[in-house]
Formats: structure tokens, C-alpha cells, sequence
């Protein structure tokens, strides 16, 4: 008996490993596609863009981020993090987790694409807007810019949690925001739906 129940979590198991390991959706990207970049800026305290969750509820996969160092540093580290929008609009909020950390060392003068994948449970609300946002610590790093014609529009950034630029008007930090496919997250909840109904059998 345990061996037939245990068969749906074999076959279930097969599916998963089975998914692609990049079936993701892009639900801000700024750096795709004919980009003009302008220039780095220095990250200082700290540096914050916005995006808004296009697809549904979702599970936040990973953001990449356009990064290079504007100094000779080796040793700060830059701390990113996922923060909610305040009550004001195109202004941060508080705090929902640290994605990732960063170090000098990691960074080129060159500038480059760097990614941070979290395995931490961040689910984010449908059309509802978050920032991704940089803290320094001791770091010479930049993030690089985008001008104002391929920015991508009704979005915002924050320099030091203070001024409010819609990125729509001004330059947008370069970064893409990921989430996973729909047909990933169905193909997840069917392994977990038939998870519990063999427990539930192995039970009965």
C-alpha cells in the first residue's frame, strides 16, 4: 500500500524536475531590447526604481540589476532589498525582505548585468506597485541608466527615500523584475494539490 501511494509524489516530482528552469515573465524590463544607456549613478545611500506587478498574484523570482563600479573600492557591499510603496504615490514604503547582497569585487568599471535569485517566499499583489531597492554600505557602485525614450513608463525612482521622478519624464535605472510563468505556478500547485490527496489517502 505505501508503495502505490508513494507512486503520485514519484510521478509528481517527475513533472517538476521536468519544467523548464527558466519559465519565468519579465513584469518590468529595462534592459532588454535597444536601450540607450547614459551613465551610472553613484548609489551613494541608497538608490530605489518601482515596478508594478503586470501579471497576477505572484511569486517574486529574481531581479537583475545593471551595475558597475565607479571607484577602485573592492570591499562595500550593496544590500537589495524589495520594499512596498508608502501611502504617497511614487514614494517607499517599508521594507518586505532583503533579496541579496552584493560586493565591489563582483562589480566592473565596464558595468554588467548581475541577478539575484531569492528562494524566500515574496508574493506580490496584482497591479500593485513595489521598488527594488539598492543600500550602500562603504561601496563605489553605480547603477546604470537609461534615457528618457526607452525608459519604461509609469514607474517611478527614488533617490536617498526622498524625491519622487517618474520614470516616464526623467531617466530609469536599468533592472528587470521576473516572476514565474502561469503555467509554472499551475504545474507547482498541482504537484502540491496532489501531494496532499496521497497524505489524505495514506491517512485514510
Amino acid at each position: 500500500m505505501r508503495r502505490l501511494a508513494l507512486l503520485p509524489l514519484l510521478a509528481l516530482a517527475a513533472m517538476l524536475a521536468a519544467a523548464p528552469a527558466r519559465a519565468q515573465q519579465f513584469v518590468f524590463d529595462d534592459i532588454s531590447g535597444s536601450r540607450t544607456q547614459t551613465t551610472g549613478l553613484t548609489i551613494g545611500n541608497d538608490l530605489y526604481a518601482s515596478f508594478t506587478n503586470t501579471a497576477g498574484p505572484a511569486q517574486f523570482s529574481q531581479v537583475t540589476l545593471h551595475l558597475g563600479n565607479r571607484g577602485s573600492g573592492t570591499n562595500g557591499v550593496i544590500t537589495v532589498g524589495l520594499y512596498s510603496q508608502s501611502t504617497t504615490t511614487g514614494l517607499v514604503g517599508s521594507i518586505l525582505g532583503t533579496i541579496g547582497t552584493i560586493n565591489d569585487s563582483n562589480l566592473s568599471t565596464s558595468y554588467g548585468a548581475i541577478t539575484l535569485s531569492t528562494t524566500s517566499t515574496f508574493l506580490l499583489a496584482a497591479g500593485t506597485r513595489y521598488f527594488i531597492g539598492l543600500i550602500d554600505s562603504g561601496t563605489s557602485g553605480a547603477w546604470m541608466q537609461t534615457s528618457t525614450t526607452t525608459g519604461v513608463t509609469g514607474e517611478y525612482h527614488n533617490t536617498n527615500n526622498t524625491g519622487v521622478g517618474a520614470l516616464n519624464n526623467t531617466v530609469a535605472y536599468m533592472m528587470q523584475v521576473a516572476v514565474p510563468e502561469p503555467a509554472s505556478m499551475a504545474l507547482f500547485g498541482t504537484a502540491i494539490a496532489g501531494m496532499l490527496a496521497a497524505r489524505r489517502r495514506r491517512r485514510g
